[in-house]
């Protein structure tokens, strides 16, 4: 069986892809920044690059059959200034650049599909009752040109002849990586609020959905396109946190938090927290995939190992 290279794959969904690929009988290679490696699987070879300093380690495109470019900087982690800006546009699109252009100077013979990773965050940030599909434009805020720049990136793959998939995902649900992690703490002691008021939409995605997903595309299994990585149900952050403190039995501290708190403490980031829409992934499902978990009740209590 030939390989598979994840870019990023340190992360939290690369770590569980990796897992499956390899449960599949896939070979796994992981491209790193990090000089040393420290492997936790024997069975994952890992190579080094450093876009920023043009660095790259051609092994690591030997005899791979797909690659999965899942590197990018935290869009969470800290308030959006001018310099987080630039960090977050050069981890995403500035080393898919890179990348490609590897990619093209080598030329793998064996390679026959690209994976690209975007965000529900392409359609813009912002609460309606629209449900949005691939075929809607990219909203005119940061994090929406964040994503069509990063789109793009990847769209340039399809100069090498090869397939390409684009998957734009909601919040993947992970208790080992990710949005339950910051959130947990706060619902088991009892502190849970949700962003604002909570009116606003979640689009989300179990890990082992995602994963699935990736794992299908990779096989051929799934047809190459543009897709939304979301479950099928949509759920506004209230009914979501509700659910959640419902399943742990902890009461939740407030019905919502003042949004004036969030812009003050983020920023412009805040608007991540207080806006979200409704996404549709009919185009997936009508490719052939079926959800595990469709619905957050269920996520959530394959999650925490609970039931009601």
């Amino acid at each position: 069986m030939r390989t598979v290279l994840l870019v990023g794959g340190r992360g939290g969904i690369g770590r569980r892809l990796a897992e499956t690929l390899l449960q599949s009988g896939w070979n796994v290679s992981i491209l790193t920044r990090a000089n040393s490696f420290r492997s936790v699987n024997h069975l994952i070879r890992y190579y080094h690059w450093d876009p920023d300093k043009s660095e790259f380690d051609p092994a690591a495109l030997s005899d791979v059959h797909a690659i999965v470019q899942l590197a990018g900087a935290n869009i969470a982690e800290g308030r959006w200034t001018t310099k987080r800006k630039v960090q977050l546009y050069e981890s995403r699109v500035t080393s898919t650049d890179f990348l490609f252009g590897q990619v093209q100077k080598h030329k793998p013979p064996s390679l026959k599909c690209y994976i690209g990773i975007s965000a529900t965050g392409y359609y813009g940030t912002t609460t309606s009752e629209k449900i949005f599909s691939e075929t809607d434009p990219p909203g005119s805020d940061f994090l929406a040109q964040l994503c069509m720049g990063w789109e793009r990136a990847h769209e340039q793959f399809t100069q090498l002849g090869i397939d390409v998939w684009i998957y734009r995902t909601g919040v993947v649900l992970d208790t080992a990586s990710g949005f339950l992690t910051k959130i947990l703490p706060f619902a088991r002691w009892g502190l849970l609020a949700p962003p604002g008021r909570g009116s606003h939409w979640l689009p989300w995605i179990h890990y082992r959905d995602l994963v699935e997903i990736f794992r299908k595309s990779i096989e051929g299994i799934i047809p190459a396109a543009v897709y939304n990585a979301v479950a099928p149900e949509h759920v506004r952050h209230i009914d979501f946190y509700r659910t959640l403190v419902q399943i742990i039995h902890r009461p939740m501290l407030l019905q919502y938090t003042p949004p004036v708190l969030l812009r003050v403490l983020y920023g412009e980031m805040a608007y991540l927290l207080l806006e979200g829409s409704r996404v549709s992934c009919q185009k997936l499902i009508d490719a052939g995939y079926t959800f595990h978990y469709p619905e957050h009740r269920k996520a959530l209590e394959d999650l925490l190992g609970q039931r009601q």
